[in-house]
């Protein structure tokens, strides 16, 4: 196991994640579910060199460690080449498409009968692609217009996908496996309602 600990979690740091779409992928992940032994392991590899193994609603990816994230000599360098516009969009991104799959799936597990089991962040989640939240781009360039020529939208757009952070398909956009897994979900929910309230302030104080 440890020859195979030490390969799955070398794919992951070369990615980040796992892609669902990639069959090879898709079975390290299956493997990962089916095996706590070697999902331990693995984790325990990608710890020595500041990783956490995350998984959020069966997509699978490794995340700096919050004690690694306050290090200066490890976040200097941006290696995924982001910037502000970037950003920009991956927090709209993540709001519409991640953080509304995460609420939907809380309020079916709420609603379930009592003593079924919970699978909202387990090894069982095994979410298919149709059941997740789709965005339209038109509504995506609506949205920055006023900040951005659609040319620049459609720029960032090109490295985010890049990153796997999202999808397009026929006019609409999906959270790539990046979404779910790179970024903290409970520190992007607190900057999204921090965002809210900011934005409500704002209002009452305009009218």
């Amino acid at each position: 196991m440890s020859d195979r600990a030490t390969a799955i979690a070398n794919a992951l740091l070369r990615q980040g994640y796992l892609d669902p779409d990639d069959a090879d992928q898709r079975a390290l992940r299956e493997e990962l579910f089916s095996d706590a032994g070697l999902w331990d392991a693995v984790s325990e590899r990608l710890a020595l060199v500041g990783y956490d193994l995350v998984q959020t609603l069966g997509r699978i990816g490794v995340r700096l460690s919050r004690a690694s994230a306050v290090d200066p000599l490890i976040t200097a360098k941006n290696n995924l080449g982001l910037d502000a516009r970037h950003v920009r969009l991956l927090v709209y991104l993540w709001t519409h498409l991640v953080y509304r799959h995460l609420k939907e799936t809380l309020r079916e597990e709420s609603t379930q009968p009592q003593g079924r089991s919970q699978t909202f962040l387990g090894f069982e989640e095994l979410e298919e692609e149709d059941d997740t939240p789709s965005l339209p781009l038109s509504e995506l360039n609506a949205e920055f217009a006023e900040i951005y020529a659609k040319t620049t939208i459609k720029s960032a757009l090109t490295g985010l996908k890049r990153a796997g952070f999202v999808k397009e398909a026929r006019g609409h956009l999906t959270a790539g496996p990046a979404l779910y897994v790179l970024l903290d979900h409970e520190r992007m929910e607190e900057h999204v309602v921090g965002l809210a309230r900011r934005g409500a302030a704002r209002s009452e104080e305009e009218a």
